[in-house]
């Protein structure tokens, strides 16, 4: 039924509450929605733990960079003295060459990936974390095969070249030695401070930081495609 209106009296009007309800709810809405897209997130501050986990590859890199350069040093001395003094032995040279170069391969790679690790878990990546116990668990391996193949070098030095040449030497396979003990030292406090108490806060705060980023970022974007 249709309202009747008299004439000279105004048509009667609906409450203001009624009229104003559904844009004040609109308005609370967007606002809430405003509120939430530019939401600040902070990111969490690091602990030692975990930088001292990051700093401890980073170091790891720079010792395997000091043997990496030490083995070619050793090698150039080698070559040097097979020129001069025993060009018979230079096709057993030649293999060694070829082996001393897929070490100084996989020194390089190593140094790389613990650089590039060692950054992930200063940024607070658990996968990287768990990459990088694998990694140290293989470096560890490979350090004791490392010693061992320097062992078998002065062995082989000395008796393809004489006792003189391998005692030439013996310095250079010491300091390799103390490297490759400081290098497994090294793995074995990197595993152990990357899975201490500290280090498990702080790689899920920074799984929640980045979860919460991207959800203000979704926010953000579906907020301006609505407008």
């Amino acid at each position: 039924m249709s309202e009747s209106v008299t004439p000279g009296h105004p048509k009667p009007q609906k409450p203001a509450s009624a009229q104003t309800s559904a844009p004040a709810w609109q308005s609370a809405s967007a606002a809430y929605a405003d509120a939430t897209a530019t939401m600040v997130v902070v990111p969490p501050k690091i602990t030692t733990l975990p930088l001292t986990a990051a700093i401890i590859s980073w170091v790891y890199a720079l010792v395997r960079l000091a043997e990496f350069g030490f083995m070619i040093v050793a090698l150039g001395i080698l070559k040097s003295t097979v020129d001069s003094a025993f060009p018979n032995s230079l096709r057993n040279y030649q293999i060694l060459q070829s082996f001393v170069h897929f070490l100084l391969f996989l020194i390089l790679c190593s140094i790389i990936i613990y650089i590039m690790l060692g950054f992930y878990i200063y940024r607070g990546y658990n996968v990287a974390r768990i990459i990088m116990t694998i990694v140290a668990i293989g470096n560890s391996i490979s350090l004791a095969l490392h010693a061992g193949f320097v062992s078998d070098a002065s062995v082989h030095i000395a008796r393809e070249y004489g006792l003189t040449l391998a005692s030439n030497f013996a310095p250079t396979f010491s300091i390799l030695t103390v490297i490759y003990v400081l290098l497994v030292i090294a793995n074995i406090v990197l595993l152990v401070f990357m899975w201490l108490p500290g280090t498990n806060i702080f790689m899920r705060q920074a799984k929640t930081y980045r979860l919460a980023l991207n959800t203000t970022a979704q926010s953000v974007t579906g907020q301006h495609y609505k407008r």
